[in-house]
């Protein structure tokens, strides 16, 4: 699959286009949009050989920092990639995120991973 197709499932999810039950919609939408923020970091250091199977996101975040001239992108990445971590690794014993909580998180994947886009103008790599 394609970053945009993993982001489009996601969004289809949300919309209740799914015969998941609902908890797992919203485990499973943020699965495939962190999913998505992980193939698009892997595309934007290819050219620069990093292999990302040699190295953790959080240095693979690093690494992305490099290549852009707004070093923002790759901070807002690393949150989202928390927060949607966090999603998807949801224990009973804290409040649920719910629907909006999700679809909010996969908006702002959707526009990190454009801004990341190894074609984005703010690239100096």
């Amino acid at each position: 699959m394609t970053v945009e197709a993993l982001l489009a499932s996601a969004e289809a999810m949300l919309a209740g286009k799914s015969n998941l039950r609902q908890t797992s919609i919203e485990r499973a939408a943020a699965l495939l949009a962190r999913q998505a923020l992980e193939m698009r970091v892997a595309e934007r250091l290819s050219p620069h050989g990093l292999d990302p199977a040699t190295a953790s996101f959080t240095a693979q975040l690093l690494c992305v920092q490099g290549t852009m001239s707004d070093k923002s992108v790759p901070r807002r990445a690393a949150n989202l990639w928390a927060s949607l971590s966090s999603m998807v690794h949801h224990v009973g014993y804290e409040i649920s995120p719910n629907g909006e909580d999700i679809a909010g998180l996969v908006r702002r994947t959707i526009r990190v991973v454009e801004e990341l886009s190894p074609n984005a103008s703010k690239c100096d790599g």
